[in-house]
């Protein structure tokens, strides 16, 4: 008895496995999935590629900034007094 409830369970989770791996291949082959898996592709990378280009845009903004901070800043040898010898 013990041994006929151990095959039917055994029986029903092969079954289950075999039906899966049947979904999986047809959800692989699925046109309708291709495409949206492509979309979503394409919309990671767009989004990879416009942060880069935020961030290189952010880089000389502040390389910028930084330049022009330079230049407005006078030399430590204008802002001390010269000492009469």
């Amino acid at each position: 008895m013990k041994e006929n409830k151990r095959m039917k369970k055994q029986k029903y989770k092969e079954e289950g496995q075999r039906i899966q791996k049947l979904v999986n291949f047809a959800y692989k082959i699925d046109p309708r999935v291709k495409r949206i898996k492509d979309y979503e592709n394409e919309k990671r990378i767009e989004a990879k590629r416009l942060d880069k280009e935020r961030i290189k845009r952010e880089n000389e903004e502040y390389q910028a900034n930084m330049k022009a901070n330079m230049v407005s800043l006078k030399p430590i040898s204008s802002l001390t007094k010269p000492e009469d010898a």
